[in-house]
């Protein structure tokens, strides 16, 4: 009997794992087609400029770390006798299969835990529907942490409402998940805070916190507190600054700027204040196009003229704060305007075109991953060009799959999915407010970008093709009823 059971639990775990690897292999089709990771312009930022010791002033370092620990070295064959084998270069593949893993997993627990999803035919279904009508494999196989902020909404899903469901290296998996998540990317942990709105708007609909809820809410309070001292750590040991971010502040500045409401505060008070960036006034004012002026900002000059991101973060801090306090109103308008515009703003493929080799990410690829990779990436899809001219047809099928998938999830929340599934109901509504929050937050920081909602739309055809695929009888069952009948 023994014997019997554990054979049984061995077969279960085996099956899980193939199908969680088969997933893995679907969702990185599209950069297999490329025939190299996919590579976005932050890409060069992210990897640290070509070190492991050298914090970019733009982003935290723990991104180029998690791509490190898992590169494998490439080595040639040497005619030589002393050195029979010599380092070419490093592989960026094992990173971005490990993303893919990760995402596998994360689909396999939320849709089994939630949904009672465990068949492989259920299962490898919904990763097609994922793979061919969702953004979420154009985010799988990018060497950019995009694809975590999807999956720490998952994972705080999962432990506030299903903590009963979870074993223990589950939720440890998952409090590593969403502390990750938020060390790799600041803007995580102001999304992240959508849990307490996501968590009222719940209760208002009947929603009762149980005990293990309580858990679930301290375990993923861990796993946010792991990536911020991350964060407060980074910055410590660069800056001597205890601060989350080393240029935060400019980064707000830049989209107030494009707002309009920073340049109307600096024109009234630069003769006064004289601040730095009031040398820059003139042309900020005449730049042209205005919706280009926040990038124009950080990466076109006048940011490197003041000195840098940290140099000016401290005169950012200020003009932000002044801005504010002046035209409250103006800018929330603003605000609003981002943030809607976020909402509807979600086309696939942004940035995912060709680049020209002396471009700083394409110098950055060569410089980490050797002249062997290097070949490689200038032969692939996306920087020949090929890629791009796909994506028409591929937004096409991801706006169809997304209007049917909004369908469902309306019918579902609406017509009485709060009755016959509470959990599932809640956990719907839950993660539909991280969806807008995600835009609201990324919209007012950042400015709208498709790329920002497109790495999380496609959340909702994630939950409802799972709503459906629970509806849909198994084959077991049928059987079980004709027989009977």
């Amino acid at each position: 009997m023994f014997i019997t059971s554990a054979n049984k639990v061995i077969r279960v775990h085996f099956i899980t794992c193939t199908i969680i690897l088969i997933m893995a292999a679907l969702f990185l089709l599209p950069a297999l087609d490329n025939g190299f990771p996919l590579v976005f312009p932050d890409t060069g930022a992210y990897l640290g400029g070509g070190g492991l010791t050298h914090i970019p002033q733009s982003r935290p370092i723990y991104y180029a770390w998690f791509t490190r620990a898992f590169d494998l070295p490439i080595l040639v064959h040497s005619s030589t006798s002393q050195t029979p084998w010599h380092l070419k270069g490093w592989s960026p593949w094992p990173s971005v299969l490990v993303q893919s893993l990760i995402t596998a997993w994360m689909i396999w627990r939320f849709a089994s835990a939630v949904f009672g999803l465990n068949t492989a035919s259920r299962l490898l279904f919904l990763a097609v529907l994922l793979t061919l009508g969702t953004s979420l494999p154009w985010f799988v196989g990018q060497i950019m942490p995009d694809v975590f902020t999807p999956l720490m909404i998952l994972a705080l899903a999962l432990h506030f409402f299903t903590q009963d469901m979870l074993s223990r290296p589950s939720g440890i998996v998952l409090v590593l998940l969403i502390g990750m998540a938020v060390a790799f990317h600041q803007a995580n942990l102001l999304v992240a805070l959508w849990m307490l709105p996501a968590m009222g708007l719940c209760a208002l609909l009947g929603w009762r916190p149980s005990k293990a809820y309580l858990h679930g809410l301290f375990a993923g309070g861990i796993g946010l507190t792991f990536g911020v001292v991350a964060l407060l750590t980074a910055n410590l040991v660069v800056d001597g600054r205890f601060a989350l971010s080393s240029g935060g502040s400019v980064f707000l500045l830049a989209r107030l700027l494009e707002d309009g409401t920073a340049l109307s505060y600096l024109e009234k008070t630069c003769p006064q204040q004289g601040f730095a960036v009031c040398g820059n006034l003139d042309e900020l004012s005449s730049f042209r196009p205005r919706t280009e002026l926040s990038g124009y900002f950080l990466f076109g000059g006048p940011v490197d003229r003041l000195g840098g991101l940290r140099a000016e973060e401290s005169e950012a801090s200020a003009v932000v704060a002044g801005t504010l306090s002046a035209y409250p109103l103006a800018q929330f308008r603003a605000a609003v305007d981002n943030g809607w515009r976020q909402l509807s703003g979600f086309r696939t493929g942004e940035g995912l075109c060709t680049y020209a080799e002396t471009e700083f990410w394409s110098t950055t690829i060569y410089n980490i991953f050797g002249p062997v990779v290097y070949d490689h990436y200038l032969k692939s899809k996306q920087i020949r060009d090929i890629l791009s001219h796909r994506f028409e047809f591929i937004n096409y099928i991801h706006a169809t799959v997304l209007f049917a998938s909004s369908l469902v999830l309306v019918g579902f929340v609406v017509l009485g999915g709060r009755r016959k599934q509470p959990r599932a109901f809640f956990i719907a509504v839950f993660v539909i407010v991280f969806v807008f929050g995600n835009a609201v937050t990324l919209g007012v920081l950042s400015g709208p970008n498709d790329r920002y909602q497109s790495r999380v739309i496609w959340l909702v055809p994630f939950l409802a093709a799972s709503i459906v695929l629970e509806r849909l009888p198994y084959r077991a069952q049928r059987k079980q009823n004709a027989s009977i009948a």
